[in-house]
């Protein structure tokens, strides 16, 4: 049975409304956001007002209403990240057979809300429970969607001040995390051959930016020169996704406690992003 139209046109009212909650806007503007003429708009306000989902305030001005705060909170109930990402990291642990696990912003740092243990030697990661840094260098799986207002606010909780260097240097590193798909940090080995390996003054090359060539502003991609080369991996790690894309949890491992070529680290990362893209279809309700 096809979807109702009126149905999908309210959802899309309340999708607008709420992708920037503290607004307040007018019939044209939210016809306009949505792509319905005023009047069929108009008719949606006022049934959504009158059923406590929008309140209309001073000059017509519309926002979102006080019985969406019960339905979000019985939506959280029913929605349980954990039971959702579950699946997901049981696929990937038995994918890479080491310990895999999913973290949620808490505070300055994040925690870790499920786990799927390999069995060992291999069953080493974080435990249920732990709580991580996400302070940079760390949180860029998550940071890397996050808005521009967030980006800024993770580079200020740096343990010291970031050089202008610094903070693009991790601005670059956030855009590679997105362009890829997964955060993927290995161990920096030094290449006395590669010519453009930075020197070791502290001011450039502190914090290690997410993955690659130590610090390198360069290049944030593992170096194609030598496939033969053995990487020892930290840490590969993606964010599943809302229906906007924003952030609701991480998906990784770290670490990867065996070494891995350049061409096998990439094969990890797609089952990381794998496992992240099925449990962002799974939280948005598409499987």
């Amino acid at each position: 049975m096809p979807a109702s139209p009126p149905i999908r046109r309210a959802a899309a009212v309340l999708t607008e409304l709420a992708r920037a909650p503290e607004e307040q806007l007018t019939l044209s503007e939210i016809a306009r956001r949505v792509g319905l003429g005023k009047s069929s708009c108009q008719g949606i306000l006022q049934a959504l007002v009158e059923d406590g989902l929008l309140v209309r305030g001073d000059h017509l001005r519309y926002r979102l209403g006080p019985r969406l705060i019960h339905l979000g909170e019985a939506a959280k109930l029913a929605h349980d990240i954990r039971g959702i990402v579950t699946p997901a990291l049981h696929q990937l642990r038995d994918q890479l057979g080491v310990t895999v696990f999913a973290t949620v912003p808490s505070g300055s740092d994040s925690v870790v809300i499920a786990t799927a243990a390999a069995d060992e030697p291999w069953g080493t990661g974080p435990r249920l429970g732990q709580r991580l840094p996400s302070s940079p260098p760390f949180g860029q799986a998550y940071m890397a969607w996050s808005t521009p207002e967030e980006v800024q606010a993770w580079l200020r909780s740096a343990p010291r001040a970031l050089s202008d260097a610094q903070r693009q240097a991790f601005l670059d590193s956030l855009a590679m995390v997105r362009e890829r798909g997964c955060s993927i940090t290995v161990r920096p080995h030094r290449d006395p051959e590669f010519e453009e390996w930075p020197n070791s003054d502290p001011t450039t090359v502190w914090p290690i930016p997410d993955a690659s060539v130590i610090a390198s502003t360069h290049s944030l991609e593992l170096p194609q020169r030598d496939e033969g080369t053995v990487w020892t991996v930290l840490a590969l790690s993606t964010a599943v996704l809302d229906f906007g894309d924003d952030p609701v949890c991480v998906i990784g491992v770290a670490p990867l406690p065996f070494g891995m070529r350049r061409d096998q680290i990439l094969e990890a990362a797609r089952h990381v992003t794998d496992a992240a893209a099925s449990a962002s279809r799974s939280y948005r309700g598409l499987s």
